[in-house]
């Protein structure tokens, strides 16, 4: 591999915006624990990124850390917290908000008041930059914080399209749920500032499900919904594999539904669906 980038806790806190972040490199084996603890003990530093080709050090050193970030129970992350090296408390807390956001108490908060100087690796040097353990974790903190919100959004989707189903179907009593996957959130940025546009939200979500069809069918379906900011449906398509190009559309695209599920529906309901008559 000519080029390996890793990216830990710390960079996701920077571009946590994109959530499609890559880490490039296997997780080890989850055993080992008091291995990896000692590892970042030892080394008394954290790891932001690195770049190009790692040696084996530096390697035990990143599979170490993700060993912790990204593999670990909630009790086993807890535990460490309490009763580990500062270093290692850290990535712990980092686990901690990533994995299990609504976990977090007032013990692990604790930790954004110390400011010890902790040591940023960086390759081929001796001497490393310092950040305090406040400003790391603060880092990790405002991941957490930002991945609670986005999950109480995913379940406000989520209950809205199970609404508009059980309204809008044909025989709303067939339906089942079987699972919502493949959550994610256009936004549109300001061509000037790069910052994203108030209200300019698209939220995408692919549903699984069964419900008994037009022609009177028990089939299982899996459809593309397309919400806006308002949290109105634009779109909705039947999706087998692929998700299409459509982000936005006005007046909203709900003929697949209608066609094939929906059942028919008043001037009063298609003036508050957006539709045309």
């Amino acid at each position: 591999m000519k080029s390996i980038l890793v990216i830990l806790i710390m960079t996701f806190a920077i571009n946590s915006i994109s959530q499609k972040d890559s880490v490039i490199i296997s997780y080890p084996n989850k055993t080992n624990i008091s291995e990896f603890v000692n590892t970042l003990t030892e080394c008394n530093c954290v790891v932001m990124e690195m770049n190009g080709k790692l040696t084996e050090k530096e390697k035990k050193l990143v599979s170490s850390g993700e060993s912790i970030l990204f593999e670990r129970k909630f009790n086993e992350l807890d535990s460490l917290y309490e009763n580990s090296s500062e270093i290692v408390q850290l990535y712990a807390f980092g686990g901690i908000c990533l994995t299990y956001p609504d976990s977090l108490n007032e013990k692990h908060l604790q930790i954004l008041k110390k400011e010890r100087a902790v040591n940023i690796y960086q390759q081929g040097k001796d001497t490393f930059p310092t950040k305090s353990t406040r400003e790391l974790a603060e880092m990790m903190y405002k991941v957490a914080i930002q991945t609670i919100e986005e999950n109480k959004q995913q379940i406000i989707i989520q209950n809205l399209i199970s609404d508009f189903i059980f309204k809008y179907s044909t025989n709303p009593k067939t339906y089942e749920n079987v699972s919502f996957v493949n959550y994610h959130v256009y936004s549109t940025l300001d061509g000037a500032t790069h910052e994203k546009i108030k209200s300019s939200e698209v939220y995408s979500m692919k549903h699984i499900f069964k419900i008994r069809n037009n022609k009177g069918v028990m089939n299982e379906y899996q459809a593309r919904f397309k919400i806006g900011s308002e949290l109105n449906i634009m779109l909705i398509e039947e999706e087998k594999d692929i998700e299409s190009n459509t982000v936005n559309c006005y007046p909203p695209n709900l003929n697949w539904w209608f066609d094939n599920l929906g059942r028919k529906i008043t001037e009063a309901e298609k003036k508050e669906l957006g539709l045309k008559n």
